[in-house]
């Protein structure tokens, strides 16, 4: 079997760990999609308490689309920070 996607994977440096349905949950590709749930979901809450508006909330619904994990893992590697 060939995984295309290192972060596919189970284990991202161990290819075998690798099943089509258990890979959306538990793949690193899957926990950054669920980070990104937790932001959204966070600037959402922060919408409703004033401290910014609406307009934030659909930029970030946009932006969260166009993320890629390798991306996340490039800037953590930039600022020490994902």
């Amino acid at each position: 079997m060939v995984v295309e996607n290192r972060f596919d994977c189970f284990a991202p440096i161990d290819y075998r760990y690798w099943d089509e349905e258990v890979a959306k949950f538990l793949s690193e590709a899957a926990f950054t999609r669920y980070k990104l749930r937790v932001e959204l979901a966070l600037v959402k809450a922060l919408c409703e308490q004033g401290i910014c508006d609406e307009g934030v909330v659909k930029e970030v619904a946009e932006a969260i689309g166009h993320v890629s994990t390798q991306e996340v893992y490039d800037e953590e590697r930039r600022i020490g920070h994902d």
